[in-house]
């Protein structure tokens, strides 16, 4: 079972890395929801032993994407012959 959970579901980053073990933070009613789904996809895989996986996905690409996001910015940026922009050292975790 694959279940596509959200970032929201840890709140504002108070790390700058954001594991499996981020504590969940929901602010929102939206959130809230979300976790509450993560926490039954769980439980089936203790009852019932269940494979699962949940997938919170920081930055998604489709219909309706907010055009500033990453995807959207680096695809434009190919697409204009511009440079691509990474923070940091450009390592990913």
């Amino acid at each position: 079972m694959i279940h596509i959970s959200a970032s929201k579901v840890y709140g504002t980053a108070v790390k700058d890395v954001m594991d499996e073990e981020y504590p969940l933070m929901p602010m929102s009613p939206y959130a809230s929801v979300k976790v509450g789904a993560d926490r039954l996809i769980y439980s089936y895989r203790i009852t019932y032993d269940i494979p699962t996986v949940i997938i919170g996905p920081f930055n998604n690409y489709g219909p309706r994407q907010r055009l500033e996001k990453v995807v959207p910015r680096f695809i434009a940026s190919c697409l204009l012959d511009k440079s691509l922009t990474v923070h940091g050292d450009g390592s990913a975790r």
